[in-house]
């Protein structure tokens, strides 16, 4: 990995029509994770080269502002919950790529908790509070594998529960912690797209 032109400090706001060029975050970086709203939205973790980062930084919606940084540097980490609670969990750095750490965002500082089961990076992440997310899919290397392990943060711990149908890594997760999507992710550039409800946990709705 190195300072590719993949790496990035660039943001745009979608409005339901048009995509329009904001303004950029403080760090350039890749393979970062961010959650939130337009108006509020928090970006964490990434790399550049030879660096890797647990730089945060908050977006009012006009500009960004360089907050806490992650206890531990990261990146293909996930990401869940709104700007001003919101929990990091799993990634890689050097020399561990399995990252189990997990780690709550209180609008100022983080704070580490209960890691995941299973480290990892590569990860899908999604929830709209740091009491309620879901992580999903990633990469352990080693072994080398892609894998389809879900597991469930209640607040105090995480608890693993029904896997996807398919193994990836890179996929993108959206939703709450009640109900979410996982979509996409490598390789083979997959377009099957799931569903996750706490009842039905994970079912394919698009292949």
């Amino acid at each position: 990995m190195g300072n590719t032109p993949d790496d990035s400090n660039k943001n745009e706001l979608w409005n339901g029509t048009a995509w329009t060029e904001v303004a950029d975050t403080n760090t350039l970086r890749g393979i970062a994770s961010g959650c939130g709203i337009t108006t509020a939205g928090l970006i964490t973790g990434g790399y550049a080269a030879p660096a890797y980062l647990g730089v945060s930084e908050l977006f009012n919606g006009t500009s960004w502002t360089e907050v806490g940084d992650l206890n531990t540097v990261r990146y293909a980490l996930g990401l869940a919950g709104v700007s001003t609670a919101a929990i990091a969990f799993a990634g890689a750095n050097s020399p561990s790529l399995n990252q189990a750490v997990a780690e709550t965002y209180d609008g100022t500082s983080w704070t580490e908790v209960g890691d995941l089961n299973t480290g990892r990076y590569s990860i899908a992440g999604f929830g709209h509070t740091q009491t309620a997310a879901v992580a999903a899919s990633g990469r352990e290397e080693p072994p080398d594998r892609k894998v389809a392990l879900t597991e469930e943060w209640d607040g105090s711990a995480w608890t693993e529960v029904a896997d996807q149908s398919l193994s990836k890594q890179g996929r993108a997760g959206l939703g709450t912690g009640t109900l979410g999507l996982i979509c996409g992710g490598n390789p083979s550039e997959v377009v099957s797209t799931e569903e996750w409800t706490v009842a039905q946990n994970i079912k394919v709705i698009d292949d």
